[in-house]
């Protein structure tokens, strides 16, 4: 048998080809397979799609529109208005000319506030808040010789960003203040030096030396000018000899110390503070030669020193004696030997040095009745009131320490 529908065509495999009204002919056998319906006829078998077309399907039609919506993206961004503050923003202090001082010692940290569009706020945050990029103060011309100056605008600024137009306000305010200077070398007062109450010493001032004699002082025009006409004196630290002196050293080697002028300065910090003035050497060292003053024997007039709560009147039915050779009870004078000042041995022998020599006395018997015998009593020398805190070398007991007292009570009525 014949089959009329094969006109010779051929498919890619070699079986015929179908006819043309054919639906298969159309679509492709190899993308739709017949099914069959319960009339008999046939209905195309929807095709599946990969996963990766949703992706790829299309693909340039997606890629314009994402163009697209970055495109938006940023030209909508650049015109939003945005509001930033950045706390705890570093300011460096502005260059400074050679002869002027300025106190850059507390500057604060700032709060910047931001105003503008959100790629411009945002960048100026980035520039505020990226490490080692500080806000730097702008030089100023300071005319005069002292003065303050006051950095509040944004003029008054360098930023790390360039567009500075989006700084709103910058807060606090920084003062600075400055001083026009000036140099001159300058003497200075030798250090008052504590030696422990040990008045028996003297210094040797041709032994003694100091090293610079003079200071380099770099600071404000006024102070200098003070310190060049002698009306203000440039004086160091007092110091203390009592470590020295308690090692118990042999007087032949000075003392060796050194200072500073942390006291001068304290005095008027606003002028005299490091950021302000400089000394050049800021210590100086020095070597103190003492010596033991030449023991001194004179007669000096004793002064009776009552226990607590009792006076002169506790003593009338008494007769106070010194059982010691070297007590004049005609004079009533105590011969003493002494280490100190010559000149204030003799004014301390005639009773004009302000010095005191005490003896302490035994309290009467409580029964007012009998004598106390050979009392061991403590002789102290007392300085004049107001010197007892003072170490300038004066003087020292050095014998006799005690004597004897007897108190012999009074014969008769």
């Amino acid at each position: 048998m014949v089959d009329d529908s094969d006109d010779g065509r051929r498919d890619a495999a070699g079986q015929p080809a179908p006819a043309d009204g054919d639906f298969g002919a159309r679509v492709g056998t190899s993308a739709v397979e017949p099914t069959t319906t319960r009339t008999g006829a046939t209905s195309p078998r929807p095709r599946k799609r990969s996963p990766l077309g949703l992706v790829f399907d299309d693909l340039g039609l997606k890629v314009v529109a994402l163009v697209l919506a970055i495109t938006t993206w940023i030209l909508v961004h650049d015109q939003i208005q945005d509001h930033k503050s950045v706390e705890g923003i570093a300011v460096v202090p502005f260059d400074l000319p050679p002869n002027i001082r300025a106190n850059f010692a507390n500057l604060p940290r700032l709060t910047v506030r931001l105003t503008g569009t959100a790629a411009a706020v945002e960048r100026a945050r980035a520039g505020l808040e990226q490490s080692g990029r500080p806000v730097r103060l702008k030089t100023r011309e300071l005319r005069g010789d002292e003065g303050h100056a006051t950095f509040r605008d944004r003029s008054d600024f360098n930023f790390p960003f360039a567009d500075v137009g989006v700084v709103e306000s910058i807060t606090p305010a920084v003062r600075v203040d400055w001083y026009r200077v000036d140099s001159q070398e300058i003497e200075f007062t030798r250090p008052r030096i504590d030696i422990a109450g040990r008045t028996d010493l003297e210094i040797v001032a041709a032994q003694s030396s100091v090293e610079p004699g003079k200071v380099l002082v770099t600071g404000p025009v006024n102070v200098i000018e003070w310190l060049r006409n002698g009306d203000l004196k440039l004086a160091l630290d007092d110091v203390s000899a009592a470590k020295w002196l308690r090692e118990s050293p042999d007087f032949a080697t000075p003392f060796s110390w050194s200072s500073g002028f942390a006291d001068w300065r304290s005095r008027a910090p606003e002028l005299r503070a490091e950021w302000a003035l400089t000394i050049e050497p800021p210590t100086v060292s020095g070597k103190t030669k003492y010596r033991e003053y030449k023991v001194t024997t004179t007669q000096v007039e004793l002064a009776l020193l009552y226990p607590a709560g009792l006076d002169a009147r506790a003593y009338e039915k008494y007769d106070i004696k010194f059982l010691d050779t070297a007590y004049d009870a005609r004079t009533r004078r105590l011969e003493v030997s002494l280490r100190g000042d010559p000149q204030l041995v003799a004014a301390l022998g005639a009773g004009q040095s302000g010095w005191t020599l005490l003896v302490s006395l035994p309290a009467p018997p409580k029964d007012d009745s009998g004598s106390v015998e050979s009392y061991s009593a403590a002789v102290m020398l007392v300085p004049p009131e107001g010197a007892a805190g003072d170490a300038t070398p004066r003087l020292r007991l050095v014998s006799p320490s005690k004597v004897f007292v007897t108190l012999e009570k009074r014969k008769g009525p």
